[in-house]
């Protein structure tokens, strides 16, 4: 069954107009001759978008967490995200204790706690940015399969997840000289990792093949919370 977007998916996208009738030329120039200000505020734009998408995808993981969460302690089922966050804990689960009167014995649901604290944890306060380690460590533990994710995709969201560190990271003297930003290859990256286009509008042309991209992660994630 096909779901529509998720209401946070709705949210992202307002931000990324906001951010584009905000920080990018109204018309691109032809011939891609921008001055400073237009180059810092397709720089500013970047960061920002990098921002906005990274938002979006840690909330979203927590919502599927926590849903998870909500079903085991209403109704003590073990859904996929269940599972996977206590698979990709990194914490041991050790063998059964020899009594049942032993210390170090717990049960079930103390360590899909501790699972879920430790998800948690790297969600609100470890993970910074969207390049290759991140998107993993966010989808998997959720339930995402790794042949779910496009490795096409994966690619091109890492480079622009070093990109926008690059940019955030360094003096403008060194990306204004050597590799300025072009406002609208910019908007056109953000296009094609979130819509799956590569064009600037890609709304008059949904004719054309779409490529996976965020929306296809955020039907992922629907799915997830209605399974």
């Amino acid at each position: 069954m096909v779901l529509s977007n998720s209401a946070r998916f709705n949210v992202l996208e307002r931000e990324l107009n906001s951010l584009r009738a905000n920080f990018l030329p109204e018309n691109f120039d032809p011939a891609g001759d921008y001055n400073s200000k237009e180059i810092a505020l397709a720089t500013a734009y970047r960061v920002l978008a990098h921002a906005e998408i990274e938002s979006y995808l840690e909330d979203r993981v927590l919502e599927v967490a926590n849903n998870a969460k909500h079903i085991w302690e209403n109704n003590r089922q073990v859904s996929l995200t269940f599972a996977c966050l206590l698979a990709f804990s990194g914490l041991t689960l050790e063998k059964a204790p020899g009594k049942l009167s032993s210390q170090s014995f717990k049960d079930l649901g103390n360590k899909f706690d501790d699972s879920f604290g430790v998800f948690k944890e790297y969600v609100t306060k470890n993970n910074h940015g969207i390049i290759e380690r991140n998107i993993i460590s966010l989808l998997l533990p959720i339930g995402i399969k790794s042949s779910q994710i496009d490795s096409l995709w994966l690619r091109e969201i890492n480079n622009f997840g070093r990109k926008r560190g690059n940019s955030a990271h360094q003096s403008a003297s060194c990306y204004t000289t050597n590799h300025p930003p072009n406002p609208k290859d910019e908007l056109k990256t953000i296009n094609r990792l979130v819509y799956g286009f590569d064009h600037i509008d890609y709304q008059s042309q949904n004719n054309d093949e779409r490529l996976p991209c965020l929306v296809n992660i955020d039907q992922l994630l629907n799915n997830l919370l209605n399974s």
